[in-house]
């Protein structure tokens, strides 16, 4: 209420103006000079304003329509596709642990007794992702069933209104159901939706064959804490390079359009595309190609390579009881 804008001889002084900051100031110089260009053509002839008016007024087309999203829809997805990797990054290491620990408590050796290494490979990696998809469905009835409490409480406006201080939300958005309405949520972004959700568990996929396949080189718990470190670590930086490129221009070409047909990395940049930009049924389908291909040819060389770590390590312990007997 104490600020105030005084016209003067050259224009307007903007009195008690410390409250304001750099962007505020813009907003209203920009304000008051458009109503001083109004003032200035509302005095002159008529034949003035439209010399202004037509000289100002250019006509500028483009060649393809802008399409038109619902404003925040792709922000809040790209929110729950952070937390759910954040979330699967647990499961990334959960086989690699229980090879390594069934190693160090020999217990192993007696399920290899009773199963081959293939069947035991598979299981562990069967086992894994069933166990992720899951504890994922049990968490979603879980939030299902709280956002169904919160709702018949008030509509979820006190939710919403504490998640719009961390700018998650829109403050406009004041229940779910204006929330669902800004979503705007239909067939082709539910697909969109299942196709971030494909390559995330592809890439996550990947990164667990690789580490069950390294656990049967490791001998302890400290040696598997010690490799997946740097493996967090990369899956980290990964992260912030995503963030850092997640802007249309990067996504569109160069480094951002490369990094969603690499394996493991595809996982973070082709959900950022597909909620970005508009992608074509070639890109989608070559960068679904090279995901199932490396899943594939990796679950199967990877294969190999357990059964050959295991029957290394059976050997080598029947090596040292013989030693021992001697």
């Amino acid at each position: 209420a104490s600020l105030s804008a005084v016209k003067t001889v050259g224009g307007y002084e903007v009195r008690n103006s410390a409250q304001l900051d750099g962007m505020h100031r813009l907003q209203l110089q920009a304000y008051l000079t458009t109503l001083s260009k109004n003032e200035f053509l509302a005095i002159r002839n008529p034949s003035v304003a439209e010399l202004i008016q037509e000289y100002e007024s250019v006509e500028i087309r483009f060649d393809t329509p802008m399409e038109i999203r619902a404003v925040g829809k792709e922000s809040f997805v790209f929110m729950i596709l952070t937390a759910v990797y954040f979330m699967v990054l647990n499961f990334a290491a959960m086989t690699s642990n229980e090879v390594v620990g069934e190693k160090s408590a020999n217990v192993l050796d007696m399920v290899l007794s009773a199963t081959d290494a293939k069947s035991h490979y598979r299981a562990k990696l069967f086992g894994g992702w069933l166990t992720m998809i899951l504890q994922g469905c049990f968490a979603l009835g879980t939030l299902g069933v709280f956002a169904m409490l919160r709702n018949q409480s008030d509509l979820g406006k006190g939710l919403l209104v504490w998640a719009s201080q961390f700018g998650l939300v829109d403050r406009e958005v004041t229940s779910f159901r204006a929330l669902f309405e800004m979503l705007d949520l239909d067939f082709s972004f539910g697909m969109t939706i299942a196709l971030c959700v494909f390559f995330l568990l592809c890439g996550m996929a990947i990164l667990q064959i690789l580490m069950t396949v390294i656990a049967t080189k490791l001998k302890s718990a400290e040696e598997a804490s010690i490799l997946q470190g740097p493996v967090y670590i990369f899956l980290l930086i990964l992260y912030y390079v995503a963030l850092s490129q997640n802007t249309i221009p990067r996504l569109s070409q160069g480094f951002g359009k490369i990094a969603s047909y690499v394996p493991i990395s595809s996982m973070l940049f082709m959900p950022m595309r597909l909620l970005s930009l508009k992608l074509g049924a070639g890109e989608i389908l070559l960068s679904g190609f090279v995901a199932i291909t490396s899943l594939l040819s990796l679950l199967f060389v990877g294969q190999r390579i357990y059964e050959k770590g295991l029957r290394h390590e059976k050997i080598f312990k029947i090596c040292i009881v013989k030693n021992r007997a001697k």
